[in-house]
């Protein structure tokens, strides 16, 4: 799979060149290893999916603001209160 694609598609659409190292479940379901639902892509891509999928389909928000304190409003530091 790796070798007919082995470049990672959502590098090259942020224009970006890299290796596709990972092979993808494009419907999350790791038993349905139809050609038709495999994408390789790189590590870092396959991981943003599987924690978006893994986060209920809402992409992760990271970083920090100037007092530290995570961007993403839903990250468990931000409902302590001060």
């Amino acid at each position: 799979m790796l070798t007919e694609q082995p470049l990672c598609p959502e590098c090259q659409r942020e224009g970006r060149i890299a290796p596709a190292v990972d092979v993808d479940h494009i419907d999350n379901d790791p038993s349905n290893n139809e050609r038709s639902n495999l994408v390789g892509l790189c590590h870092s891509h396959h991981s943003a999916k599987t924690r978006t999928w893994m986060n209920g389909g809402q992409r992760m928000v990271r970083g920090c603001d100037a007092d530290g304190l995570p961007l993403d409003p839903a990250h468990h530091w931000r409902s302590r209160e001060p």
